[in-house]
């Protein structure tokens, strides 16, 4: 399952990692079907819809740098523009986005970055590492 696999690079980088997706926030399995529906625009709806799948934190890096949101996708999948609508308007600019680019790979890319996805460990490293306290 991708969520543990990109929860096991980032603690074993030192990170906290709480997992935030939908259906942990919405813990009433009556509701899990409001995932899947569509209904009129509604910010709150969309908010918890389309919530980031887990929250990022490390104590030793500032936190401007070391607390973000990362938004997992399945392979060959691209966010909805009703997701990037979302992540733009309600949420900080620092979310990750992960793909499994192979059973042995994580990619990952910021939302807002025009890169090429990296490996997620090697983009931690690169991006986020540096900036420890």
């Amino acid at each position: 399952m991708m969520v543990d696999r990109v929860s096991d690079i980032l603690i074993r980088l030192g990170f906290e990692v709480q997992v935030t997706a939908y259906a942990h926030l919405i813990e009433n399995a009556s509701l899990h079907y409001l995932q899947t529906s569509s209904f009129p625009a509604n910010t709150a709806f969309s908010i918890l819809k389309y919530f980031p799948d887990l929250f990022v934190m490390h104590k030793a890096i500032r936190p401007l740098y070391g607390t973000f949101f990362i938004v997992l996708l399945s392979k060959g999948k691209v966010l909805s523009k009703s997701a990037v609508d979302v992540y733009t308007n309600y949420f900080p600019s620092n979310i990750l986005v992960a793909s499994e680019n192979d059973p042995k790979t994580v990619l990952a890319k910021w939302l807002y970055k025009v890169d090429q996805p990296m490996p997620l460990e090697l983009l931690i490293k690169q991006d986020i590492a540096c900036h420890q306290k």
